[in-house]
């Protein structure tokens, strides 16, 4: 994998199957990425709902990503395909 990940969880526990199923999610990401892509995760809950904020550093460019859902892992989907989305329309 190109990119170095750092994930944190606030309001809730930080499973290392959530690590890994967010680190399978940011593999599909690979494809667009350079040498020294950076992505920061942050899970949160709040009340009964989960939200994922994902910041992406690639070649100088800053991406963002927020998805908020009842169910965590939907959420990892949302973030992922419009961080797919931004990055095909800025494709080197």
């Amino acid at each position: 994998m190109k990119l170095t990940v750092t994930i944190s969880a606030r309001d809730f526990e930080l499973t290392p199957a959530i690590s890994e199923m967010i680190e399978k999610k940011v593999e599909k990401l690979d494809k667009f990425v350079g040498e020294s892509a950076t992505v920061t995760w942050i899970c949160k809950k709040e009340g009964q709902e989960f939200q994922s904020d994902v910041h992406l550093l690639n070649r100088g460019h800053n991406y963002h990503a927020h998805a908020l859902d009842h169910n965590l892992y939907h959420t990892f989907d949302l973030v992922i395909d419009k961080l797919k989305e931004q990055l095909q329309r800025h494709h080197f």
